[in-house]
């Protein structure tokens, strides 16, 4: 009965023990189920938190893009600006100097206007003019662009750089003007238009250069037969070969030819205008054939007038 009694009580033990490993296990189950959740649900939080994180330095580094292109443009507008104030300060300088020079030019200037109207214009022997001329050469108003033409006369024919001049070139060179145009009306004509004395004073910068050499070097007069001479100086040949050669000479010859250009000739070549440019131009050197080409003719320094092509007589004010 013992024995029984004993493996009973084994039994009863062994199964109160399964039950218990039972219950133990189904708690293990459980407790893994969960903590299998919760590693999910970090796992997802975590993720979520990495693509907020991510999201967040994107949006930063973007900004900062912008940022810097912001900065490089400021950086270059403010270079620009400071380039700017450079060359306006430059400039300010610049016209600050001009304004000094032009005021020194203009005294020197209104110098020379009262000087011009003080000295009264000298009448070269040989020469002579009527009573009317007389007049309106005293009448003539002395302004600020007179003063140019009566400079540039004086250099003209102290030396011949002023219809080297590219400026009067260029307006000796005008299709539309008159071909009845002598070339010292033309260049006169264009120097009463100098709308400001900056523009003279260029034209000026050379001529003045030139005609200061020449009184240095040469010595103008003219002989009987009307024609000037020079004195023998291999210098003074040699310049006015290079300033006053073959071109002024072309220039000259053609001006001259088209100043002889009758009015018939003239109106027959404007108003033919059934002709073609070929034709136009065959008649226009047709009737330059022929012509007398007669340069000007210079005399000495103190002369008051020179005489061009044909007894033309124009006032060079001393």
């Amino acid at each position: 009965m013992s024995f029984l009694r004993g493996t009973e009580e084994y039994y009863q033990k062994f199964l109160e023990l399964q039950e218990k490993l039972r219950k133990s296990e189904e708690e293990r189950l459980l407790l893994e189920m969960k903590f299998n959740e919760m590693v999910q649900v970090t796992r997802e939080e975590e993720q979520a938190y990495y693509r907020k994180l991510r999201n967040q330095y994107k949006r930063f580094l973007e900004e900062d893009r912008r940022r810097q292109e912001r900065n490089e443009r400021i950086m270059r507008i403010l270079e620009r600006i400071e380039s700017r104030a450079a060359v306006l300060a430059a400039k300010t300088e610049r016209f600050e100097l001009l304004r000094q020079q032009y005021q020194a030019y203009l005294q020197r200037v209104f110098s020379n206007i009262k000087h011009t109207q003080e000295s009264a214009p000298q009448i070269s022997q040989g020469i002579s003019i009527s009573v009317n001329e007389q007049l309106d050469l005293q009448g003539y108003p002395i302004s600020q662009k007179t003063i140019y033409e009566d400079e540039l006369d004086n250099v003209t024919h102290a030396a011949k750089d002023l219809y080297e001049h590219p400026v009067i070139k260029r307006a000796l060179a005008k299709k539309d003007r008159n071909p009845l145009d002598s070339k010292v009306d033309v260049v006169k004509q264009y120097l009463r238009s100098l709308s400001s004395p900056m523009s003279g004073d260029e034209i000026l910068k050379t001529t003045r250069s030139s005609a200061k050499k020449s009184s240095v070097h040469t010595s103008d007069f003219t002989d009987s037969n009307g024609t000037s001479s020079y004195r023998d100086d291999v210098e003074t040949q040699e310049y006015y070969k290079t300033n006053a050669g073959k071109i002024a000479d072309q220039i000259m010859d053609s001006i001259s030819s088209r100043s002889r250009f009758s009015d018939a000739k003239y109106n027959k070549l404007s108003t033919n205008t059934l002709l073609g440019k070929q034709d136009r131009d065959e008649l226009l050197e047709n009737s330059f054939c022929g012509t007398k080409y007669s340069p000007i003719q210079k005399l000495s320094k103190n002369s008051d007038y020179v005489e061009v092509f044909d007894n033309e007589e124009i006032l060079k004010n001393t």
